[in-house]
Order: C-alpha cells, then structure tokens, then sequence
C-alpha cells in the first residue's frame, strides 16, 4: 500500500500488523511507544510529554521527518542521534539551555528544513542565540517564531548557502530585523521570503539585496509603502501583501511595470484603487504577458 489515511483509536494493533510498512505517521495521542523499521515521518499534533518525546527518540531509529505542534517541555534532543533525520519541527521554551541546543545540531549538520518556536513567557532577559545555525549548511528550508525575544547570533545566517525559503515572525524589535535581513542578504540561494512583522517597511528599505528572490509574502499590522517594493529585483513572480494600510497605492504601476516576470500579486489591506489605477495596472499587465 503505497499511502494510506485513516484515523485509528487503537494504533497499537496497527503497528503490531503493518509497522514494517508504515513510512508517515501522525499521532495525536498522549501515549506512543511504537517501534517502527522503516525511514519515516512522524508528527505529533496533540501535546506531548517529555517522557514520551525520549520514548520516541529511543524506540525510533530511522526518523527522517519529526514534528511536535505542541510540545513546551525540556530540550531533551540533544542526548539522542538521529542519522537520517531531515526534517525537524518543535518548541523552545525560555528555560531551555542553548549549549545543549547547539549540540544536537553540531550532530544533525544532514538537516534540510527546520522549524522552530521560540518562546519567551515574558522573560525580558531571554535571548535567543542563533549561532547553531552554523551547523547546518544543508538547510533549505527555515522556519523561525520569535515570540518577542531577543536575538543574538544572527550572522551565522549568512552561512546557509542552500537556504531556498525563509520565514520569520514575532521578534518585534527593528534592529534585530535589519539584523536577520543583513545577513540573509548575501544567501544567494534564496528564492522565498516571508516576514511576519507588526511594521515591515523598515526591513523592506534594501530588499533589492535579494539578487534572486522570486517569492515575496509580508504580514504586518501597520502600514507598507509599496514604493519600497519598487526596489526588488524583476525576477519576483510571486508577491503577497497582508497588511493594515497600503501607502502610495499609485506606485503599484511602478512595482508591476518594474517586476516583468511577476505572476501573481495580493493585497490584503486598506486601498482605494481609482479607476484611472486600475486601468493603467491593466496595461502594464497585459504588455508584459
């Protein structure tokens, strides 16, 4: 069976039939003490105890994909090597010890895609170090979730030559901001971003350092000049805006006429486009089909 989705009340007796042949698992229970053979992903969409993460850890060998939506206990992966682990999704909570962090991927340097939230319950003196990034040249995909927290470590960004997406939300201090984007900037293989930012503008002044960015999506509270985004380089297909107000909506023209091989754009915000706007957009549109 090459895929199959069903929802089990008793997975024991699944696993005990068909565990040798199980490549993708989800789980959305407390107790989990499966033994599976094969390569596999598994994610775990309820909350988890930390005792069941090392159950986990030590019964699965073969993990290829591990996911954990809801997990906010102790960072207890570094005491566990996992060889073919690719993809790696969990919680940070502000007591974890980022020695220990920097560990378990001085380990897993195989990493494609990694996601992960940060957070901070309030605790002004916390900061998260990124220095581990370091460790992982391989990444193509990453994920990052702030929670306001403060942030050091950020030029080991711009090791991370295969790097094709990046993600970021939450950090809500501008300089450390500009100090993610900087350093990203010379990523030249870097071909989506998202920003999840009360105010974006600030980081959208130099966006044209992204020589081959093909996909932009910016989330924002506040307001975007969308005369800034003129700045992007004209190989930019793709281009979502979700914010509270759009400024200098008549440069719309500018960014489209600038952006020859654009795609597809969304405007998520406050906008009166006039009449006399959306007939010249419609003109830009079709000349560059």
């Amino acid at each position: 069976i090459p895929t199959i989705g069903v929802e089990f009340s008793d997975y024991q007796r699944i696993l005990k039939h068909f565990g040798r042949k199980i490549t993708s698992s989800s789980f959305s229970t407390y107790k989990f003490r499966p033994s599976l053979s094969k390569k596999q992903h598994i994610d775990f969409f309820d909350p988890i105890s930390s005792e069941d993460v090392q159950a986990v850890l030590v019964s699965c060998k073969n993990l290829v994909g591990l996911k954990f939506w809801w997990y906010d206990g102790p960072f207890v992966f570094a005491n566990y090597l996992m060889p073919h682990l690719k993809e790696f999704e969990t919680d940070v909570n502000h007591l974890t010890d980022f020695n220990k962090i920097d560990a378990f991927f001085k380990n897993h340097t195989q990493l494609t895609v990694l996601c992960t939230r940060f957070h901070n319950n309030r605790q002004a003196h916390y900061a998260v170090d990124l220095s581990f990034l370091s460790h992982l040249p391989n990444l193509k995909i990453l994920v990052l979730t702030l929670d306001g927290s403060n942030v050091r470590g950020t030029a080991s960004l711009s090791h991370l030559n295969h790097l094709r997406k990046f993600s970021v939300g939450g950090s809500y201090d501008k300089e450390t901001d500009l100090q993610i984007l900087e350093s990203l900037g010379s990523v030249e293989s870097l071909v989506t971003l998202e920003l999840t930012m009360p105010d974006v503008s600030h980081v959208l002044r130099g966006i044209e350092r992204f020589k081959n960015l093909r996909k932009l999506r910016i989330f924002g509270d506040g307001v975007v000049d969308i005369l800034i985004l003129a700045q992007l380089r004209s190989n930019c297909t793709d281009l979502h805006v979700s914010c509270k107000m759009l400024a200098e909506p008549n440069s719309l023209v500018d960014v489209v006429r600038n952006l020859k091989k654009l795609k597809k754009i969304e405007l998520h915000c406050q906008v009166a486009l006039s009449e006399t706007l959306c007939e010249d957009l419609a003109k830009v549109c079709s000349s560059q089909d």
